[in-house]
């Protein structure tokens, strides 16, 4: 049962959280550091699913159930830039290269 919604922006990954027979992504959620936000794949939720693994800054409606859970149903995202989180990852593979002396 419902608690209550409001409109928020949150920040986070884009993850599957459900898969049809065949594998394919069938339910998406927004991860961020604190909570996990079920995407209502209507509007433009569903295309997010095209966004998996990639930071999103989404705007929504979210509403919070009784049991804990949260969804939240897409009125506008934007991808977060992924170069410089793909900058973060490459420093951080250069400097466990440079300790390695083999």
């Amino acid at each position: 049962m419902k608690t209550r919604s409001k409109e928020m922006t949150i920040t986070g990954y884009v993850a599957g959280n459900d898969w049809d027979i065949d594998d394919n992504v069938a339910g998406i959620s927004i991860i961020t550091d604190d909570d996990e936000y079920i995407v209502d794949l209507k509007g433009m939720g569903e295309e997010l699913i095209d966004l998996l693994d990639e930071e999103v800054e989404a705007t929504g409606v979210v509403r919070k159930y009784k049991d804990g859970s949260k969804r939240i149903t897409i009125i506008d995202y934007e991808v977060i830039s992924e170069d410089s989180f793909g900058d973060y990852l490459d420093d951080e593979y250069e400097e466990e290269d440079e300790g390695d002396d083999r």
